[in-house]
């Protein structure tokens, strides 16, 4: 491939026709691009970088494999600017896991379904030319919540931190993948136990409160049939009949109201 110039003037570039093989055919001129600012970036902080690096058992390929100084650690970044499913790319990120080489994936799309499902970060292109890529998400603090780190972080400075160790790739509780510090995943995990915390003495509170109702209703339903077995137990009244009263004359009190 080689840079030509249109009969218009417009510069492009093209395949040399008797050329056996090209490592971009079937790559877009974007996804060309970004692999030489990747490959640039990691070169930029001291690593060693390759395009198009395969596996070797063919099960992988990486668009940049980068290669610390001493040979002892690789990181796979991938450009990916066409749809994928999150399930290709979670598959592909496992492969090269599986072979010890972990992996970042990058993009500059506005909508990046597969963001987060595996290590991953949106970048933004400025609108000057001379201006770096730089990180618009993927990168986040801890703030009681995770949150996007509140100042532009250079596609070099990310790579830099992400070599280095000085951020990693991170699972949240939620699910979600992103770059972060040891300190901010540590701020989330002590968060997480005050709010289990919190919620075992709610559940413990509201143990207490239902044993003790239970206990309320228990006593009550006792006393209740205690008195039901008492009544039980007592003998009925005896019916007598009421004694008649006499007065001095011999005659009953009934029959001197009556007048007899």
């Amino acid at each position: 491939m080689h840079a030509k110039v249109s009969p218009l003037g417009f510069p492009f570039f093209a395949h040399d026709p008797q050329a056996p093989k090209c490592s971009l055919t079937g790559e877009t001129i974007d996804h060309h691009l970004l692999k030489l600012e990747l490959a640039n970036a990691v070169r930029a902080v001291g690593w060693t970088a390759e395009t198009e690096v395969p596996a070797a058992d063919r099960s992988w390929r990486a668009d940049v494999l980068a290669a610390s100084p001493d040979g002892s650690r690789r990181v796979a970044l991938e450009a990916q600017l066409s749809p994928i499913t999150a399930a290709d790319i979670l598959a592909r990120t496992e492969r090269m896991a599986a072979q010890e080489v972990p992996s970042c994936w990058f993009s500059d799309r506005l909508r990046v379904p597969w963001l987060g499902k595996v290590p991953s970060v949106r970048l933004t292109r400025p609108k000057a030319d001379d201006r770096p890529l730089t990180i618009a998400y993927g990168l986040m603090h801890w703030n009681r919540g995770w949150e996007p780190l509140n100042r532009a972080v250079s596609l070099t400075e990310f790579c830099r931190w992400m070599l280095t160790g000085t951020v990693i790739a991170h699972r949240r509780l939620d699910g979600r993948t992103v770059w972060t510090t040891p300190r901010h995943i540590e701020s989330e995990r002590q968060a997480a136990e005050q709010l289990d915390a919190a919620q075992d003495y709610r559940r413990q509170v509201e143990r207490d409160r239902l044993q003790q109702l239970a206990k309320v209703t228990r006593e009550l339903r006792e006393a209740r049939e205690a008195r039901k077995r008492t009544a039980e137990r007592r003998p009925p009244p005896r019916f007598s009949p009421p004694r008649c009263r006499y007065n001095s004359r011999g005659r009953s009190l009934a029959q001197s109201a009556a007048g007899v």
